[in-house]
């Protein structure tokens, strides 16, 4: 039965995931045009280099991260409106009659949306390497651009962590540490809209109250986490990049920890604290 749920779930966001990539589609392409097409035309070292031409590239970047954000946040509204309004509001009368256990219900519902996001998540990360790494070869060649783009890693990555295990090891520890992450924003987000069913009024409001005041506990942790850890280590070069582990690692447990603390309090919500529109 949990299944069915699943396949359910995922068929009704399938709409949503079509309109995400529509978009993504989209922007990926008109950012090709605008700032790959014409070096490809004109030759990367003859366009770029004025001020005009500088302010308007990184007038589109700007553009196309804040469209990418957008499509992100917005997924996030989705799934946390979707999820309440099929537990807890009219439409959780038959939500609740189904033949499924409260276990079931949580990942009926929990499974498809980590699907999806996960999904998003890889849309987006496509369109950022179409067009970053379409830019930089376009503009410097091959060599140069693979140079740039491993500057870039070095950047969100952390230089230390990136020195210290290589590109690919680097890109497949942060790619469990983001499927960790995926998962563990999706319970906290369904655990929201759990916590805003309680209240009498106001419930959507909230919602986004808790998730914001959730999320803000969440990264001063994280950044007291980093900031004792990187500490510890600043004083070597080459400690720096197992300090950049130890950090992910902690990170990685406490976002585990929190996907478990989620489910079992939505657990404990739906089963005792149900409190219907």
């Amino acid at each position: 039965m949990t299944g069915k749920m699943i396949k359910y779930e995922l068929k009704q966001m399938r709409p949503v995931l079509l309109i995400s990539f529509i978009a993504l589609f989209f922007v990926t392409i008109v950012g090709f045009m605008v700032g790959v097409l014409p070096i490809l035309i004109f030759g990367g070292k003859n366009i770029g280099t004025g001020i005009w031409s500088t302010v308007m590239t990184g007038i589109s970047f700007l553009a196309y991260a804040f469209i990418l954000l957008v499509i992100a946040i917005g997924m996030d509204i989705f799934i946390g409106f979707r999820f309440y309004k099929s537990m807890y509001s009219s439409k959780g009368y038959f939500t609740h009659t189904l033949p499924l256990k409260t276990n079931e219900l949580i990942l009926g519902k929990t499974i498809p949306a980590i699907l999806v996001q996960i999904l998003v998540d890889l849309m987006v990360i496509i369109s950022a390497v179409i067009i970053f790494l379409g830019y930089y070869v376009a503009k410097e060649g091959l060599e140069n651009a693979i140079y740039n783009i491993t500057s870039l890693i070095q950047i969100f990555a952390g230089r230390y962590f990136y020195t210290g295990f290589g590109i690919i090891l680097a890109a497949i520890i942060l790619g469990i540490f983001a499927v960790i992450k995926t998962v563990s924003v999706t319970f906290i987000l369904l655990l929201c809209a759990s916590l805003g069913q309680l209240f009498n009024s106001y419930r959507i409001l909230m919602v986004v109250v808790s998730f914001i005041a959730i999320n803000r506990i969440i990264a001063a942790v994280e950044w007291f986490i980093n900031a004792v850890v990187m500490e510890g280590v600043k004083a070597d070069f080459y400690r720096r990049g197992t300090g950049t582990m130890i950090n992910l690692i902690f990170v990685a447990i406490i976002n585990i920890i929190l996907l478990i603390v989620s489910y079992m309090l939505n657990y404990y919500i739906i089963s005792e604290k149900l409190n219907l529109e």
